[in-house]
């Protein structure tokens, strides 16, 4: 196995996992992950840790893998059920320990939630995908432009050519700014 995902790994309220280690990054114990099982951060639920594996790998022993029983819960919402504040509120609940509180699975596997309809959870399924994929795809862009700004000020640096500026002159005066208008061209005009 060369995938190794730890918590580290896992972004809080993400359900996908955007990077990953290798086996030279842990000592110790580790648990098997399948694609499609869910990584549940059971040390520090309150960083509310959970994402779907996409590749064989193996975790951190402060992880819980958990799959979906299709028979109570359609696999698709699992993720999000776990994202829930109902579930996580539960998980922190359950808790022990001071320092690094961790979640026991014997007493998380007996925890009663109510869960809608099981005739409703493909299309709450179907509904939250797609709020996600929408959340995911601005996440994109905003990181995407992010990138750009980040260049454009680099570039912006770089043509000072060494001579040396005042930081004032950097900034817009409140007196020029139109909110909601973009402006073009050079900021000074």
């Amino acid at each position: 196995m060369e995938v190794y995902i730890g918590l580290e790994h896992i972004d809080s309220d993400s359900i996908h996992i955007k990077r990953t280690g290798t086996p030279d990054d842990v000592d110790g114990q580790k648990l098997r992950c399948y694609p499609g099982d869910l990584i549940f951060g059971r040390r520090r639920a309150y960083q509310r840790k959970a994402a779907i594996a996409t590749v064989d790998g193996f975790c951190s022993a402060h992880s819980l893998i958990l799959r979906a029983n299709p028979d109570v819960i359609e696999p698709k919402l699992f993720p999000f059920f776990l994202h829930s504040d109902l579930f996580m509120h539960r998980a922190v609940d359950i808790s022990v320990g001071s320092l690094s509180p961790t979640i026991n699975w014997g007493t998380l596997k007996h925890q009663e939630f109510l869960l809608p309809p099981k005739d409703q959870h493909a299309k709450l399924a179907e509904l939250l995908w797609a709020m996600d994929e929408v959340i995911e795809s601005k996440a994109y862009i905003l990181g995407k432009l992010e990138t750009a700004l980040e260049v454009q000020r680099k570039e912006g640096l770089k043509s000072l050519n060494g001579n040396s500026i005042v930081v004032g002159d950097l900034i817009l005066p409140m007196s020029k700014i139109e909110v909601g208008k973009l402006i073009k061209g050079n900021i000074r005009k």
